[in-house]
């Protein structure tokens, strides 16, 4: 049961608004595949501004029964190191269920010193029933909105324009089964 809501988040060199679950079951290299769905329930990522971050904008790491809508996030994955690599973009789900992505504005997500995500949104693996609606991604360097092993999730009436594609094997809206950073 937490709001976080009406926030400007900017200049962070990894991220800029998360939920994190630390201890992820069923995964040894802790990286959220696996990890538990419902750590947090009735999480709300809404009506935030978050811009000019290193890594990603803002996700939900093992939340359910959640929102992440109206947000305005732009410019993020600008970093010039690989301290972290955690998949560069927007907006992501992670190890989730039972959330709406919706009614936010996403542009301008690079890929900053690889060479792969920069997404508008993602739903990340571990994923389930994921509703990514009416949202406008543009100008980022992959895919409007992309998918990574997921299952019973929408992705419908979105805005998708003049994505750079820069990175590997994006394309306005990529559906993917990538499942783990060392073992896809």
């Amino acid at each position: 049961n937490v709001w976080v809501t009406g926030n400007t988040v900017r200049n962070f060199g990894r991220c800029g608004i998360v939920s994190s679950y630390w201890v992820s079951e069923g995964d040894a290299s802790g990286n959220g595949n696996g990890g538990r769905r419902d750590a947090f329930t009735n999480f709300h990522f809404d009506g935030n501004t978050v811009y000019n971050i290193g890594y990603i904008g803002m996700y939900f790491q093992c939340a359910s029964d959640s929102t992440i809508n109206r947000n305005l996030v732009y410019g993020t994955g600008k970093t010039t190191t690989d301290f972290a690599g955690e998949g560069d973009c927007g907006i992501m789900a992670l190890s989730c269920e039972n959330v709406d992505i919706m009614f936010n504005e996403t542009f301008d997500n690079c890929m900053g010193c690889y060479t792969w995500d920069a997404m508008g949104i993602d739903i990340d693996w571990n994923t389930v029933n994921i509703n990514v609606q009416y949202n406008y991604c543009y100008d980022n360097d992959g895919a409007g909105i992309g998918t990574m092993a997921n299952r019973d999730s929408f992705i419908r009436n979105n805005k998708i324009v003049d994505n750079r594609m820069k990175a590997k094997q994006h394309y306005d809206i990529y559906v993917g089964d990538f499942t783990a950073r060392y073992a896809g």
